[in-house]
């Protein structure tokens, strides 16, 4: 999932001079196109928080992350020349919501699907996979650049829906976070899920310590940041006074 943000960044460096060029877009246009990923990927990380404590789950966050994601690739991919820009525009928009979903959400299941021996090194190996993906956003610029404009860079935008489509499929097989199950009451699942991904002792004592937050906590509940703001603002007139 990591990869997406990285594609994204490294495939638009080569993509957006054949874009304007075949487009006839402004400097001003390929200037908001590109900086909407940032813009828009922030309210993507904010969504996927409510998405991963709803019904859909951490893996179904993924999902959506992934789905919305392939969307938007084939909505770029497929732009047509009249309202072209409005177009990548909606792309590149759904392309951010994924992006900050996915990068929000993913570390976090990646954490509570890992046994702790390879815990440390599966969330690191996310921050690579960006940098991965940036170099494969170039590579694809240097590959289809020889492509005709109106081509090449409707390539350079379909191709960056391959890996969110493969994660999807490999999600058939992924499990439900068994934090997320054990605070929804599944149990059952919740230990068939922690005995297969880690010896029967580790299950165990993992399971215990869940049971333990999920009471302190009984629900997952979605915090607003009016309420952060709230709390901090009544902590600091508590400490002056």
């Amino acid at each position: 999932v990591a990869m997406l943000l990285g594609y994204d960044i490294g495939v638009m460096s080569g993509a957006k001079r054949v874009i304007q060029r075949d487009l006839a877009l402004t400097t001003r246009q390929v200037e908001t196109l590109v900086g909407s990923l940032n813009l828009v990927s922030a309210g993507g990380g904010l969504l996927s928080g409510s998405l991963a404590d709803s019904c859909l789950g951490r893996r179904g966050t993924v999902a959506f992350a992934c789905t919305t994601s392939v969307l938007g690739s084939v909505v770029m991919a497929f732009a047509p020349r009249a309202q072209g820009f409005a177009v990548l525009m909606v792309g590149r928009t759904l392309c951010g919501v994924a992006v900050g979903s996915g990068i929000m959400i993913a570390p976090l299941y990646i954490s509570e699907l890992s046994p702790k021996n390879l815990r440390g090194r599966l969330v690191s190996f996310f921050e690579v996979a960006i940098n991965v993906g940036i170099l494969l956003g170039y590579v694809a610029g240097w590959g289809f650049r020889n492509l005709p404009d109106d081509v090449s860079w409707r390539w350079m935008m379909g191709v960056g829906g391959i890996p969110p489509a493969m994660i999807l499929l490999c999600l058939c097989f992924i499990p439900e976070s068994p934090r997320w199950l054990l605070a929804r009451g599944r149990e059952e699942a919740a230990i068939d899920v922690l005995r297969g991904i880690c010896e029967p002792e580790e299950a165990a004592e993992t399971l215990k310590l869940l049971k333990i937050e999920s009471a302190e906590t009984p629900q997952l509940s979605l915090v607003s940041f009016s309420d952060i703001l709230c709390r901090n603002t009544n902590n600091q007139a508590a400490d002056c006074g």
